[in-house]
Protein backbone atom coordinates (compact mmCIF):
# COMPACT_ATOMS: atom_id res chain seq x y z
CA UNK A 1 0.00 0.00 0.00
CA UNK A 2 2.88 2.36 0.72
CA UNK A 3 4.51 1.55 -2.62
CA UNK A 4 1.36 2.65 -4.44
CA UNK A 5 0.73 5.55 -2.03
CA UNK A 6 -2.80 4.27 -1.50
CA UNK A 7 -4.87 6.41 0.84
CA UNK A 8 -6.75 3.51 2.41
CA UNK A 9 -7.73 5.33 5.60
CA UNK A 10 -9.34 8.09 3.56
CA UNK A 11 -11.05 5.65 1.19
CA UNK A 12 -12.06 2.81 3.54
CA UNK A 13 -11.83 4.33 7.00
CA UNK A 14 -8.97 2.10 8.12
CA UNK A 15 -5.30 1.52 7.34
CA UNK A 16 -4.47 -1.54 5.28
CA UNK A 17 -1.22 -3.30 6.15
CA UNK A 18 0.93 -5.64 4.05
CA UNK A 19 -1.70 -8.40 4.11
CA UNK A 20 -4.37 -6.60 2.08
CA UNK A 21 -7.06 -9.27 2.22
CA UNK A 22 -6.69 -9.90 5.93
CA UNK A 23 -6.75 -6.17 6.68
CA UNK A 24 -9.98 -5.78 4.74
CA UNK A 25 -11.56 -8.80 6.41
CA UNK A 26 -10.35 -7.81 9.87
CA UNK A 27 -11.55 -4.23 9.64
CA UNK A 28 -14.88 -5.21 8.09
CA UNK A 29 -15.40 -8.14 10.46
CA UNK A 30 -18.53 -6.88 12.23
CA UNK A 31 -20.25 -6.12 8.94
CA UNK A 32 -19.17 -9.46 7.51
CA UNK A 33 -20.44 -11.40 10.52
CA UNK A 34 -23.88 -9.91 9.97
CA UNK A 35 -24.04 -10.97 6.30
CA UNK A 36 -24.97 -14.26 4.70
CA UNK A 37 -21.91 -14.22 2.48
CA UNK A 38 -19.79 -17.36 2.48
CA UNK A 39 -16.10 -16.72 1.87
CA UNK A 40 -14.03 -19.43 0.19
CA UNK A 41 -10.30 -19.43 -0.39
CA UNK A 42 -8.05 -22.02 -1.90
CA UNK A 43 -4.29 -21.96 -1.52
CA UNK A 44 -1.38 -24.12 -2.38
CA UNK A 45 1.07 -24.21 0.49
CA UNK A 46 4.09 -22.77 -1.36
CA UNK A 47 2.37 -20.83 -4.16
CA UNK A 48 5.08 -20.07 -6.73
CA UNK A 49 3.35 -16.99 -8.17
CA UNK A 50 2.35 -15.35 -4.89
CA UNK A 51 5.86 -16.00 -3.55
CA UNK A 52 7.47 -14.29 -6.55
CA UNK A 53 5.00 -11.40 -6.50
CA UNK A 54 5.46 -10.63 -2.81
CA UNK A 55 9.22 -11.12 -3.06
CA UNK A 56 9.43 -8.67 -5.99
CA UNK A 57 7.48 -6.04 -4.06
CA UNK A 58 9.69 -6.51 -0.99
CA UNK A 59 13.02 -7.02 -2.83
CA UNK A 60 13.42 -10.56 -1.48
CA UNK A 61 14.80 -13.75 -3.01
CA UNK A 62 12.31 -16.60 -3.48
CA UNK A 63 15.08 -19.16 -3.89
CA UNK A 64 15.71 -18.98 -0.16
CA UNK A 65 13.92 -21.81 1.66
CA UNK A 66 13.44 -19.70 4.78
CA UNK A 67 11.58 -17.07 2.70
CA UNK A 68 9.33 -19.77 1.24
CA UNK A 69 8.55 -21.21 4.69
CA UNK A 70 8.02 -17.74 6.20
CA UNK A 71 5.58 -16.83 3.43
CA UNK A 72 3.72 -20.10 3.89
CA UNK A 73 3.53 -19.67 7.68
CA UNK A 74 2.19 -16.12 7.28
CA UNK A 75 -0.45 -17.36 4.83
CA UNK A 76 -1.47 -20.16 7.21
CA UNK A 77 -1.66 -17.74 10.12
CA UNK A 78 -3.89 -15.38 8.13
CA UNK A 79 -6.16 -18.23 7.02
CA UNK A 80 -6.57 -19.52 10.57
CA UNK A 81 -7.25 -16.02 11.90
CA UNK A 82 -10.01 -15.63 9.31
CA UNK A 83 -11.45 -19.04 10.14
CA UNK A 84 -11.41 -18.25 13.86
CA UNK A 85 -13.03 -14.85 13.53
CA UNK A 86 -15.54 -15.28 10.70
CA UNK A 87 -18.32 -17.83 10.95
CA UNK A 88 -18.68 -17.97 7.18
CA UNK A 89 -15.08 -18.43 6.04
CA UNK A 90 -13.82 -21.75 4.64
CA UNK A 91 -10.60 -22.79 2.96
CA UNK A 92 -8.90 -25.52 0.97
CA UNK A 93 -5.11 -25.69 1.48
CA UNK A 94 -2.89 -28.26 -0.16
CA UNK A 95 0.73 -29.02 -0.97
CA UNK A 96 -0.41 -30.76 -4.16
CA UNK A 97 2.15 -31.00 -6.95
CA UNK A 98 5.09 -29.64 -4.95
CA UNK A 99 8.07 -29.35 -7.31
CA UNK A 100 11.81 -29.90 -6.81
CA UNK A 101 12.25 -26.22 -5.84
CA UNK A 102 9.74 -26.73 -3.02
CA UNK A 103 7.00 -24.64 -4.65
CA UNK A 104 3.41 -25.44 -5.57
CA UNK A 105 1.14 -24.29 -8.43
CA UNK A 106 -0.55 -20.92 -8.18
CA UNK A 107 -4.15 -21.91 -8.68
CA UNK A 108 -6.32 -25.00 -8.63
CA UNK A 109 -9.21 -23.56 -10.63
CA UNK A 110 -7.63 -23.02 -14.06
CA UNK A 111 -5.50 -26.13 -14.42
CA UNK A 112 -5.57 -29.89 -13.83
CA UNK A 113 -5.67 -29.20 -10.11
CA UNK A 114 -9.41 -28.63 -10.28
CA UNK A 115 -10.02 -32.31 -11.08
CA UNK A 116 -6.85 -33.99 -9.78
CA UNK A 117 -5.91 -32.22 -6.56
CA UNK A 118 -6.89 -33.81 -3.27
CA UNK A 119 -6.04 -33.11 0.33
CA UNK A 120 -6.99 -35.20 3.34
CA UNK A 121 -8.66 -37.61 0.89
CA UNK A 122 -10.98 -34.92 -0.50
CA UNK A 123 -10.77 -33.77 -4.10
CA UNK A 124 -10.81 -30.01 -4.65
CA UNK A 125 -13.74 -30.27 -7.10
CA UNK A 126 -15.77 -32.26 -4.55
CA UNK A 127 -15.03 -29.75 -1.77
CA UNK A 128 -16.21 -26.91 -4.00
CA UNK A 129 -19.36 -28.82 -5.00
CA UNK A 130 -20.16 -29.66 -1.37
CA UNK A 131 -19.77 -26.03 -0.31
CA UNK A 132 -21.52 -24.34 -3.23
CA UNK A 133 -24.08 -26.83 -4.53
CA UNK A 134 -24.88 -28.90 -1.44
CA UNK A 135 -24.46 -25.87 0.87
CA UNK A 136 -22.36 -27.96 3.27
CA UNK A 137 -19.31 -25.78 3.91
CA UNK A 138 -16.18 -27.10 5.62
CA UNK A 139 -12.45 -26.46 5.48
CA UNK A 140 -9.76 -28.78 4.14
CA UNK A 141 -6.07 -28.68 4.93
CA UNK A 142 -6.45 -27.63 8.52
CA UNK A 143 -3.32 -29.56 9.51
Amino acid sequence: MELWNAETEKTFGYKIDTDILNSALYNSRQQLIETEITFLQSFTLYDEVLLRFEAAINNKNTENNSYIFDWSNQMLKAVHENADSLNNYYFFITDWKINKEGKTPHTLIANDGFFECSEEGIKFKDWLADVVIKEQPFSVGIK
